[in-house]
């Protein structure tokens, strides 16, 4: 991923799951970088399938990464990304 390009932010006012958008694109093999914003979701996925309980007024979002480390460190970037929350 290059530092010198912005996110490409696609803002929604409601979806069922922002973590569904996220998957379709990358599936269709959208560039890295893209960010799923919605206002809120009506089903909400968490880890592992999980319901995420997602209101109006939260923050809502889920990033495509293509990050070039081993699958089985991958758990490190939700580490991190929790503990820069």
């Amino acid at each position: 991923m290059s530092y010198k390009t912005f996110f490409k932010i696609l803002r929604f006012k409601t979806v069922d799951s922002t973590n569904e958008i996220a998957k379709k694109l990358a599936e269709e093999n959208v560039e890295e970088g893209i960010v799923i914003v919605a206002e809120c979701q009506t089903h909400g996925k968490g880890r592992c399938k999980r319901a995420w309980f997602s209101p109006k007024g939260g923050l809502w979002f889920s990033i495509i990464l293509r990050p070039k480390i081993n699958i089985n460190e991958s758990f490190k970037l939700s580490f991190l990304a929790a503990l820069s929350v």
